[in-house]
């Protein structure tokens, strides 16, 4: 039964030469194939990087199945495809992500702020009341705030930008929904002489008010608590964004329809296999290893900013060995606009994320905003192109639609459907349960919650 299958230890699918040490192949729980086709992306490589498989029996000699020691369950066979294994780990190799920082030392936010952008007091504001934005934070920030506040400066460079947003939602039943800038950030009493400098902009309007700046100094207390002398090493920020928050808001009803999957209880090791498009482990482990060689083996510390609080906590799982401090905010998450404290969070995560020294990301602008907003050197690694949020979203959206009305799935086009959106699809060990939809849809919610 899936009871039985999620409570002993899945052979581990390890790809051959793939630079783990013994070590961290023992660490690795689980191996989440993805279920891509990035053929596009193998073409852009550089010849020497391409994948150029003979057949798929040949293809298939690139993994190696090793028995945990304790009672064996069915093996998970499906690799890693190629192309996406080489597009993830070059982000990581790249020369100058892969070599030393012996000179790193603590860096002054405010001095290289007045270095590069050359900020002034301002004499007069300018109010703009019509800003407004539906986008998430970070894209808002980039996209609408960042390029407001340099319109206003081309206008009256002395005059600080002000941003007020406009309620658009004011006389519907959205209007909770409100989302205020100026909520969570002060009003800028300096103007920037590098007005075409998208980062010096950013920093000058986003100056945290009490409220963030208290959780944000929480976060560093957090890290003194895990290590005493944590918050003096070099600060590696993990964003991973696969869309729970997401799911929260639009498709909330469908996952809370499961109820708290007590018949299909939570195993942290089976995190990676809810988690669409990313290869979790292979993230994680290249995050720590990336972060020793420039900082040094256990010389650094680790924030994890993620929309699931269940992958924050299989990073923990994971690394807890690698580095002497993983901390998170533990504050609500959703989508932006569900409430003050959802916000809060998340510009928590946005200014931790600014003081990083190491920067890795996937493809979101919440992480991009958060490497923009900070002005002290750091490294980023971003792993563009895949949306571990799309899959989820779209099961979560099957679920809302469907699950009172189990005789819709009957109908093979809507089960194919989530199936290919499963991670693993039909090789998911949860697929064996008896009802494997359910026990599906509660390793997914177990694996995000």
């Amino acid at each position: 039964s899936y009871i039985g299958l999620i409570c002993v230890s899945y052979r581990q699918v390890l790809k051959v030469n793939d630079g783990f040490s013994q070590q961290e192949q023992e660490q690795l729980p689980n191996n989440n194939s993805a279920h891509l086709e990035k053929n596009k992306a193998n073409d852009a490589l550089p010849t020497s990087l391409r994948i150029k498989p003979k057949s798929t029996t040949e293809n298939n000699r690139g993994v190696v199945v090793i028995d945990p020691p304790r009672q064996a369950a069915p093996t998970l066979t499906t690799p890693v495809s190629a192309p996406y294994e080489y597009v993830y780990k070059t982000q990581f190799l790249k020369k100058d992500m892969s070599t030393p920082w012996p000179n790193w030392t603590k860096c002054n936010m405010t001095a290289a702020f007045e270095a590069t952008c050359h900020p002034r007091s301002a004499t007069c504001i300018n109010v703009n009341d019509e800003v407004f934005s539906s986008h998430g934070i970070g894209n808002a920030l980039i996209t609408t705030y960042s390029k407001a506040a340099r319109e206003s400066l081309r206008e009256k460079p002395d005059c600080a930008p002000i941003l007020q947003d406009k309620n658009k939602y004011a006389s519907s039943s959205s209007s909770s929904w409100y989302f205020r800038l100026l909520d969570y950030v002060q009003e800028p009493h300096e103007v920037v002489k590098a007005v075409e400098n998208q980062k010096c902009v950013l920093h000058s309007i986003t100056r945290p008010r009490e409220a963030v700046a208290a959780k944000v100094r929480q976060v560093a207390s957090q890290f003194r608590t895990e290590n005493e002398t944590s918050p003096s090493l070099p600060l590696v920020a993990l964003q991973i964004r696969t869309g729970w928050a997401d799911e929260l808001n639009t498709n909330a009803a469908g996952w809370e329809s499961l109820g708290n999957c007590d018949d299909y209880p939570r195993d942290i090791n089976n995190t990676p296999l809810s988690v669409n498009e990313l290869d979790l482990n292979g993230m994680l482990l290249d995050t720590a290893r990336t972060a020793d060689t420039i900082f040094g083996t256990r010389n650094w510390r680790l924030y994890v900013a993620s929309d699931a609080p269940g992958v924050r906590e299989y990073a923990r799982h994971l690394l807890r060995e690698r580095t002497p401090a993983i901390v998170w905010n533990d504050g609500p998450v959703g989508f932006n606009k569900g409430g003050y404290g959802i916000s809060l969070t998340a510009f928590t995560d946005i200014f931790v994320m600014s003081e990083a020294d190491l920067l890795v990301s996937t493809s979101s602008k919440f992480a991009r905003v958060g490497g923009m907003i900070g002005m002290c050197p750091k490294r980023e690694i971003v792993l563009n192109g895949y949306y571990p949020r799309h899959g989820l979203a779209t099961n979560g959206g099957l679920l809302t639609r469907g699950w009172k009305k189990r005789a819709e799935f009957a109908d093979e086009g809507m089960m194919q459907q989530f199936w290919d959106n499963l991670p693993q699809g039909r090789d998911n060990p949860c697929a064996k349960a008896a009802d494997p939809l359910r026990s599906c849809y509660c390793m997914l919610k177990h694996g995000h919650q």
